[in-house]
């Protein structure tokens, strides 16, 4: 993928009805987007479009796999992704533009395309989840590095004690 063309619908020659565009995403698809929180994956894209006279509507289901990387160790962690999406698109009329609707995307009536690139970037991102840990074993025991649990654990283990800044609070306590 050289670019994000092949993201881009051309809606004008459509006969209202629906439509379906199945894309792949790889890894080359993420290092357009900066700064991303996901550098790998493999995921497919199927987005329906749904063209009516007076709007559009898009329902992209994204589902596949992305590499993100563990809160607690650090390490990669393989993350399923399984989502589905709907969206409005409505044209923009120069004295009515409601911006506060987020499910709604307003256009122009002189677009003749809808990049629909960076709209899947934004519902696979927001498929991952805030806390993104390696999960347990079905012994319960967790499955990240063990060296950086072991860390861990000892770091939590040093600050279970007494915090020294308090003790001076606690003598004018007393």
């Amino acid at each position: 993928m050289k670019n994000l063309n092949e993201f881009r619908i051309p809606y004008i020659g459509l006969k209202n009805g629906l439509h379906t565009f199945l894309y792949s995403i790889g890894n080359s698809f993420f290092t357009f987007f900066e700064n991303s929180p996901v550098t790998e994956g493999k995921l497919s894209v199927d987005v329906t479009l749904d063209k009516r006279d007076t709007l559009y509507l898009l329902t992209f289901t994204i589902n596949g796999t992305v590499i993100v990387e563990c809160d607690r160790c650090g390490n990669n962690l393989n993350l399923a992704i399984r989502t589905s999406n709907v969206l409005y698109v409505k044209f923009e009329d120069d004295n009515a533009l409601n911006d506060e609707d987020a499910d709604v995307l307003y256009i122009s009536r002189t677009e003749s395309h809808l990049d629909v690139a960076q709209l899947i970037y934004e519902y696979i991102v927001l498929a991952i989840p805030i806390q993104k840990i390696h999960p347990d074993d079905k012994d319960g025991k967790s499955t990240c590095d063990e060296k950086v649990l072991a860390i861990l654990n000892k770091k939590e283990d040093e600050n279970k004690g007494p915090d020294d800044r308090w003790a001076a609070l606690n003598k004018l306590k007393n």
